[in-house]
């Protein structure tokens, strides 16, 4: 009786995985990668400070481009006030949040603008955050992963923001997307005169928008 009692443990326990656990789901939210070429899914803080584009082109002449067709970009407002992308969801224990982000520095120290990826359930944690003090003035930030996993099941608001520190000119720009980010830095001096010779525009363009 013992050895059978045993065995049916065993048996119990080989079948629980199969018995219907939930396994973790990574961005459930809804256009996540804003592949939509638009904000559905999401509530925009002032819509006059965000975009949906296919390319972004710095003062310095970097370019930031999305892995998929189209990514997210915020800009700072009012002084030290958020400029922001939000989204509530539903999640379970183990659920994932991940994406990609840059911060493109269009200011210069004491003016200490910064983009950050956060999410809350009652407190607030920052997930991702970058600053003029970290890219330097004017500087292009490298795109950089960020990942999250839900401890419990609740309600969570994930939200994208950029805060234009200290004045109210010279605002400062994050990028969003999932996936990945690519970057290509500035060309080197002989390589924009070429590009200049050949009618290159991209250093005229500051930005590339998303057309429906």
């Amino acid at each position: 009786m013992r050895a059978l009692a045993r065995l049916t443990m065993v048996v119990l326990a080989s079948l629980l995985p199969l018995g219907g656990v939930a396994s973790a789901t990574t961005n459930p939210h809804a256009n996540p990668g804003f592949e939509t070429g638009d904000f559905t899914g999401w509530v925009v803080g002032d819509p006059a400070l965000a975009d949906i584009v296919t390319e972004w082109v710095t003062e310095n002449g970097g370019i930031y481009s999305p892995l998929g067709a189209y990514m997210a970009v915020l800009w700072g407002g009012a002084e030290d006030w958020p400029s922001t992308i939000e989204q509530r969801m539903n999640l379970a224990a183990g659920d994932v949040l991940e994406g990609w982000a840059a911060f493109d520095a269009a200011d210069y120290l004491p003016y200490n603008d910064y983009a950050y990826v956060s999410v809350s359930n009652g407190a607030n944690e920052v997930l991702w955050q970058k600053s003029v003090g970290d890219v330097g003035d004017l500087g292009d930030g490298v795109p950089e992963a960020w990942s999250w996993t839900a401890p419990a099941a609740g309600t969570y608001t994930l939200q994208y923001g950029v805060v234009n520190s200290g004045d109210r000119i010279n605002p400062s720009y994050g990028l969003f997307d999932v996936g990945g980010l690519n970057y290509q830095p500035t060309p080197e001096p002989a390589t924009c005169g070429l590009l200049l010779v050949s009618g290159g525009t991209f250093l005229l363009r500051r930005r590339t928008r998303a057309r429906r």
